[in-house]
């Protein structure tokens, strides 16, 4: 093949005898070119994206997991230790035969 119209690494390193590296270098137009193809240079998104609002997720993960953890904890030891808010499960159930 000739030309190829895509970019495809591979492809192209199975057709020639030399090494490729996986790489690529893309021209830039040219005001003065008139014929086909006719070169453009890719439209680069440069925005922050979603990556702030991750970012921000995760800390407020972490901080009802930092924050609702220990009080968890601490509610299941405050109940456990006082027999009178004992839960109905835990208790013993007297009438059951043994």
């Amino acid at each position: 093949m000739k030309a190829w119209n895509m970019i495809n690494v591979p492809g192209i390193a199975s057709q020639v005898s030399e090494p490729l590296l996986p790489i690529y270098i893309q021209q830039a137009p040219d005001p003065a070119w008139t014929a086909l193809p006719y070169r453009s240079l890719p439209v680069l998104e440069l925005t922050e994206g979603p990556h702030l609002g991750y970012a921000i997720q995760w800390f407020i993960f972490a901080t009802i997991l930092g924050i609702g953890y220990p009080l968890y904890v601490q509610r299941e030891e405050t109940n456990l230790a006082s027999p009178a808010k004992t839960r109905d499960y835990l208790r013993p159930n007297s009438s059951s035969p043994h």
